[in-house]
């Protein structure tokens, strides 16, 4: 990086003499008895700025070939082991950096398929953040990962999925808008995959349940609390998640490598008593009661763009 800044201020510095000295050149009538000692000036400072050029050239293309042996050597190490995972966010940074470069997206997509999906769940908020709906290869390949990481870990990714898909966004905003296209493809592609589109179907519903919720008006009583068969978005919000088998949105549940999450706690029911927290968009406070005998509290909250949101852990 040193001798490439180096020599970048080099050839920057040589160019502009070059180009000094030319319109010095042209600038002077041909009776000028200088114009010829300019003009062999301006011959050697263009030979040593060819001869910068060249070189710089050079450089660039030994550094851009580093960078693809780097990006393509970082996916081999995370698909050979565990013992190189902490690499797997200087990977992303360098990928985010060159995600323009064809060759830097042609050297991934010769790995990415062989790392773990569940290595990447970290990076979840990161990668929805970059998704656009430009049909760039750079593109085509992190909605191919954000694929992979729902159907692996639906639970840990289809609510990033609902929310990206249901945030409020700018009309005039180019890169919002794009950035919700492409979630909702992915969206599309998940709801009609065969092994896991039934789950992302009763996922995705629970979430509009809980959105609704959010968003309902209810009167605060006397003692912040109320009968949930006495409120119609918590009652109906009952009986469509607890149908749904689904897990409590704030369960911690650890990830697991080998993608097999068929025996989860699932949502039972909800405690009848619903509570009203203070607040200017009064929150719910509700609690789950799951298979494993343990109650959830969940608190559903509108947000300030107007969305309904459910906080979560960070494994969730």
């Amino acid at each position: 990086m040193e001798d490439f800044r180096r020599l970048s201020k080099l050839r920057e510095r040589k160019y502009q003499e070059a180009r000094g000295l030319d319109a010095l050149y042209k600038s002077l009538p041909k009776s000028d008895p200088t114009r010829n000692g300019i003009g062999r000036s301006l011959a050697r400072a263009t030979q040593w700025y060819k001869i910068d050029d060249e070189e710089y050239k050079r450089t660039v293309s030994a550094r851009n070939e580093f960078v693809n042996q780097s990006l393509e050597n970082y996916l081999k190490s995370l698909a050979a082991c565990d013992e190189f995972d902490n690499c797997l966010v200087r990977f992303f940074a360098l990928w985010l950096e060159h995600s323009e470069s064809i060759p830097a997206n042609e050297a991934v997509s010769r790995q990415i398929d062989a790392v773990a999906s569940w290595k990447f769940v970290g990076l979840l908020n990161q990668m929805m953040s970059r998704l656009l709906n430009d049909g760039s290869n750079f593109q085509a390949l992190l909605s191919n990962l954000m694929r992979r990481i729902c159907s692996d870990h639906p639970y840990h990714g289809y609510q990033h999925i609902f929310a990206s898909c249901n945030g409020s966004v700018d009309k005039q905003d180019e890169k919002a808008c794009g950035r919700r296209e492409a979630t909702q493809r992915v969206a599309a592609q998940l709801h009609g995959d065969q092994k896991g589109g039934g789950l992302f179907k009763r996922v995705w519903d629970a979430s509009v349940t809980y959105h609704l919720l959010a968003n309902s008006k209810v009167e605060r009583t006397k003692s912040g609390k109320l009968s949930l068969q006495k409120f119609t978005a918590a009652r109906d919000m009952n009986e469509k998640v607890s149908q749904a088998k689904i897990p409590p949105a704030t369960l911690n549940l650890e990830l697991r490598p080998a993608g097999d999450y068929n025996h989860v706690p699932i949502i039972v029911r909800f405690r009848e008593e619903i509570s009203i927290a203070s607040g200017v968009s009064a929150p719910k406070i509700l609690t789950a009661r799951a298979t494993d005998g343990n109650q959830y509290k969940q608190l559903v909250s509108r947000c300030k763009d107007g969305t309904g949101c459910i906080p979560v852990t960070d494994s969730l």
